[in-house]
């Protein structure tokens, strides 16, 4: 009787030990995938910076266009 408990309990922290090797798995899994979703969340961050940048220089450019525009318009207004 006392080799059959001493077998119930060896099949038990057995099957324990492989329910924490499996949840550890899971853990390590989840943790790769929070890295990638980091790296992805990153990459598309500097691309929007990079957009954002870009679209502030060209909204810059469109201003100093049209400033240009009116001084030559001004300019050309005093000629006959």
């Amino acid at each position: 009787d006392l080799e059959k408990e001493l077998s119930n309990l060896k099949l038990t922290s057995h099957k324990i030990y492989q329910e924490y090797l499996l949840e550890k798995h899971e853990i390590c899994e989840k943790n790769l995938e929070i890295k990638a979703n980091n790296k992805r969340l990153s990459k598309i961050h500097h691309l929007y910076s990079l957009a954002k940048r870009i679209e502030d220089r060209r909204e810059k450019e469109r201003i100093e266009l049209q400033k240009k525009m009116l001084r030559d318009f001004d300019n050309h207004q005093g000629e006959p």
